[in-house]
């Protein structure tokens, strides 16, 4: 795979920074400034993927591996990100998500959970009969979770009617 060459000037201006080698490849460095800058920020995988235009799974990969580089496209803007020239933009796009209409009230992982079982159906395109189990088998849990939360809802409820009457 050929890499892009990328201008020396911008690797001169990196220096300072500790970012004069960074070519793309994560090193433990890189990956642990990426990582603290993102939670620095507060930003979930997710808002950091579209600020790329990534899949949040990639931000991920970037953060803790198994992605040993990024193409060459994204050097330099991986570069202004650690350098917190996209800061403003990054949190304003943070504001605008948490403050969306339709905004999701639910926990990162739950999202995350949600998001990977929508990539899995999406993989399985060419595949109906694992992607139908897939939708079984999600289908299946969660009517047991909700069971579950049933039933101890209304055991508790007659345990309440226990201790009042």
């Amino acid at each position: 795979m050929m890499r892009k060459v990328i201008d020396s000037d911008f690797f001169n201006e990196s220096h300072s920074d500790g970012l004069a080698g960074f070519d793309g490849v994560f090193t433990h460095e890189i990956r642990r400034r990426i990582h603290t800058r993102r939670c620095k920020l507060g930003l979930s995988y997710s808002v950091l993927a579209k600020f790329f235009g990534l899949n949040w799974s990639t931000i991920r990969k970037w953060e803790n591996g198994p992605t040993k580089a990024c193409a060459s496209y994204y050097v330099k803007k991986i570069i202004r990100f650690l350098k917190g020239e996209f800061d403003q933009q990054l949190l304003e796009k943070k504001h605008f998500m948490k403050n969306r209409i339709y905004k999701p009230r639910m926990p990162d992982i739950v999202a995350q959970c949600s998001e990977r079982l929508a990539n899995t159906y999406i993989l399985c395109r060419k595949q109906p009969k694992l992607r139908q189990k897939l939708v079984e088998n999600v289908v299946q849990v969660t009517n047991r979770v909700l069971e579950n939360l049933a039933d101890r809802n209304l055991h508790a409820v007659e345990k309440i009617e226990e201790d009042i009457f």
